[in-house]
């Protein structure tokens, strides 16, 4: 299996006004599914989310900021197959919603939503009947304020669950008029500037995670350090992270 995390790029969660729906929708063809193992089989079972045997489902997980909000202000998916009309999938938990798509004569997919946990992580599936639909999905904030989100799409529930870290500038200690510092790559033996983070846990199973600085990536390289962190919380260390290629 597999899946995709969104907001792609994932330089920031979505941020959603009252009423609105995330924006940009997330676009996915029958093809990127497939390719990127984005569907199948309904067989496992979590706390509060009973599997259906549906051989091939879409599992869409994600993750609303501040506190749970009032039943009726619950975030709701919003899904357009084809040339359909775009569906928001809001019927009783548990419940399928019927999402249509005009090319097939008959049901294309279901949508059912169930209850979030106790860090305003939700869970949807898309059990789909006929493949072959061009998808359009966002997520509508239904709370009185406007919200961030983070969502994954995957192929089962266990992958559906993937961590999303904000990098926070550390505040500068007492006295210091920058707290950036050179520090000379391996690479390279000119210095290179850095600047101490640290590492939020926003993952959308919102448990405790460890990170360990070590790789490399295109745009950050870090020096070696553990980070510790719980659900919605900074970690305590901090490393140094500088830019380059």
């Amino acid at each position: 299996m597999g899946f995709h995390v969104y907001p792609d790029p994932q330089a920031a969660p979505f941020t959603v006004s009252p009423g609105a729906a995330s924006s940009p929708v997330i676009a996915l063809t029958t093809a990127a599914i497939n390719a990127q193992g984005l569907i199948g089989p309904d067989n496992v079972n979590e706390p509060g989310v009973t599997p259906t045997l549906h051989p091939t489902t879409v599992f869409i997980r994600f993750a609303m900021s501040g506190t749970l909000p009032l039943p009726a202000q619950k975030p709701t998916v919003v899904i357009k197959l084809g040339a359909g009309t775009a569906t928001e999938i809001n019927t009783a938990v548990g419940t399928p919603t019927t999402l249509l798509d005009p090319a097939n004569m008959s049901d294309t997919a279901y949508g059912i939503r169930y209850d979030p946990d106790a860090n305003n992580v939700y869970v949807v599936k898309v059990l789909v009947v006929i493949p072959g639909s061009y998808w359009e999905m966002a997520i509508k904030n239904n709370a009185a304020a406007a919200r961030t989100f983070t969502c994954v799409i995957a192929g089962s529930l266990a992958d559906s669950r993937q961590p999303w870290i904000d990098i926070l500038p550390v505040p500068l200690p007492p006295g210091a008029t920058t707290n950036y510092d050179a520090v000379p790559g391996p690479e390279s033996s000119t210095p290179r500037d850095a600047v101490g983070c640290q590492l939020r846990n926003r993952t959308a199973d919102h448990q405790r995670h460890n990170w360990d600085c070590r790789g490399r990536g295109q745009f950050h390289h870090c020096r070696e350090g553990s980070h510790r962190a719980a659900e919605g919380r900074a970690s305590g260390s901090t490393t140094l992270c500088r830019s380059g290629a």
